[in-house]
């Protein structure tokens, strides 16, 4: 008896978890689970851009280099 109502328990904060965790795309209307804020993750992005971009190389004048024009038309 006891476990299950440990079971009921654990599934109800569960859902109530996903449900607050739960939001709206702006440009489909969709809902989706946001476990990190869009805000923080643009930011941790931009960060791992900027790390990578100063690491490497960007390729040009190679056949390699049309996959980067392709990308940037994108």
């Amino acid at each position: 008896m006891l476990r299950t109502k440990n079971c009921l328990y654990f599934c109800l904060l569960v859902f109530v978890l996903i449900a607050l965790g739960c939001s709206t795309v702006p440009i489909t209307g969709r809902s989706q689970l946001e476990l990190v804020p869009s805000d923080q993750l643009m930011a941790m992005s931009a960060d791992q851009y900027s790390d990578f971009m100063s690491k490497h190389e960007v390729i040009t004048g190679t056949p390699d280099a049309r996959f980067h024009y392709l990308g940037t038309r994108a």
